[in-house]
């Protein structure tokens, strides 16, 4: 049997996807499903390599990638070292502070869950920065998607996360134990800052640096960062593994090129508490992924999160009816 030609009506809905106007619908269900897969990925990763170390190679590989891309496509280049360097600062943000923080909270010893639930803070941190710093408006209706996303994060997290938490910050009676939390602690703190303050400063100093080359800037900024914290404070050593290197691969190609180039996309044509909203979705998608690839048990409480999230986050994203 000869393969039948598309018909019209599959052709209009093909054009409509790739136009401009289809991937700005798209394009943040593509951010969240990628940007979900960070947890997996650092699971299956960190195992065989200390974070910062983890981290620098990965930002390595992104810097010859995003290159190699430069050299094919020739996009513009930034018009002077201000913008590059406003590029610079934004990778720090991104990916040094949050990236960063998160892979070190769970290498002292904190779990995936409770880091979600802390850095799911951040939509309320940066909407709250972007009313002072870029006068963005929200109304009451926004502000409660706002609240509800993050307790539709909470109940994705679960109550034995939340137990885990109250129990660890009541302080060990050994010096090691507070040690730990502390550090925990203060890296998730960055962790949440970064990527609250980067995402207003993306939106306010990136407007006009070209895509594809600001991004290649903040990674070799950060890729410097990363390898001075990891030649200071680690031993740089990596256990070579198959399940590391597809944990690399995928962390490289689909987050730092695919979900970091989106991102920066949405926070350029969008509002930045919006944007930042969608990190809402993020935990219930891991969650999601968890249940089909390590079996982790999804209960009453993580689906009714996941729906409260959603729910949240189109109320955020939704547009204002016209009075």
């Amino acid at each position: 049997m000869s393969k039948q030609a598309p018909s019209t009506s599959d052709k209009t809905i093909i054009k409509r996807i790739f136009s401009q106007d289809g991937f700005i619908a798209i394009a943040p269900f593509i951010f969240v499903l990628l940007w979900s897969t960070g947890f997996i990925g650092a699971k299956y990763g960190l195992p065989y390599a200390e974070p910062f170390t983890f981290l620098f190679l990965r930002m390595c590989i992104t810097v010859v990638v995003l290159s190699f891309m430069i050299m094919v496509f020739r996009p513009p280049l930034p018009k002077n070292w201000a913008m590059a360097g406003h590029s610079v600062v934004a990778g720090f943000l991104l990916h040094v502070c949050y990236l960063g923080g998160v892979f070190s909270a769970m290498r002292f010893g904190m779990s995936a869950g409770i880091a979600a639930l802390i850095v799911g803070l951040q939509p309320i941190l940066t909407t709250i920065f972007a009313r002072a710093m870029l006068s963005e408006k929200v109304n009451l209706l926004q502000w409660f998607g706002l609240l509800l996303g993050f307790i539709g994060v909470a109940c994705v997290v679960g109550e034995s996360a939340l137990a885990q938490f109250l129990q660890a910050s009541e302080g060990a009676s050994s010096i090691t134990g507070s040690t730990i939390n502390i550090a925990a602690a203060i890296s998730i703190t960055v962790a949440l800052l970064g990527g609250a303050v980067g995402t207003v400063y993306q939106k306010n100093f990136g407007q006009k640096t070209p895509l594809l080359s600001g991004t290649l800037m903040q990674y070799i900024g950060s890729a410097t960062a990363f390898g001075i914290l990891a030649f200071s404070f680690e031993s740089m050593q990596i256990e070579w593994s198959g399940e590391f290197m597809l944990a690399l691969l995928w962390l490289v190609v689909a987050l730092s090129i695919g979900a970091v180039c989106i991102l920066l996309y949405l926070i350029r044509i969008s509002d930045a508490s919006k944007v930042s909203s969608l990190m809402y979705l993020v935990p219930p998608a891991t969650a999601i992924e968890a249940y089909f690839l390590f079996g982790e048990r999804m209960g009453a409480l993580a689906i009714a999160g996941l729906v409260m999230a959603a729910l949240g986050v189109y109320l955020v994203m939704r547009k204002a009816r016209a009075t």
